[in-house]
């Protein structure tokens, strides 16, 4: 909290800085790469998605911060920070349609479509004021100031209590 004078009054506001996040994502289709059971993409597993396409799999790998989204078969979704150690395919070989959308391609047997993630935060920081009002107690009948009392100098007056 920091004090401003102003006159005679003193003001309060409340300094707070709010961070404004931002993410540029983007994605990039690698390739068709051979799995078997012992996963090439090995970090999370999402299976039987009804609801499966490239932008559903590729947000839940994005989500747990993975480098890499691979679907399988039509309707698994696997994520992972490397793949490729059984080795690439040929295209045909992932030819499996999009549970989720027809229009895509999701793998097929044992082959994963490969797809690179990243995301790039920003920030940027917004500086706000908050006015803290200032409540002044009411004053009593009592509290209020009175003048200070004044003694007459007439010439007419014989005894004077004011003394110079």
């Amino acid at each position: 909290m920091r004090n401003f004078a102003v006159g005679t009054m003193v003001v309060y506001f409340t300094l707070g800085i709010l961070p404004n996040w931002a993410s540029n994502v983007s994605f990039e289709y690698i390739g068709c790469f051979k799995d078997d059971r012992n996963r090439d993409l090995d970090g999370h597993v999402s299976y039987f998605r009804e609801d499966l396409t490239a932008s559903v799999c590729i947000s839940v790998c994005l989500r747990l911060n993975f480098a890499y989204a691979g679907l399988q078969y039509s309707y698994e979704c696997f994520c992972g920070d490397s793949y490729g150690k059984h080795g690439p395919l040929k295209e045909s070989s992932c030819s499996s349609y999009c549970r989720g959308n027809a229009d895509e391609m999701c793998g097929g047997v044992w082959a994963n479509s490969i797809y690179s993630l990243k995301t790039e935060m920003t920030t940027e920081l917004t500086l706000l004021i908050f006015n803290t009002p200032v409540t002044r107690p009411s004053l009593a009948a009592e509290d209020t100031p009175r003048s200070p009392e004044r003694k007459s100098l007439s010439s007419s007056s014989s005894s004077s209590s004011y003394r110079r």
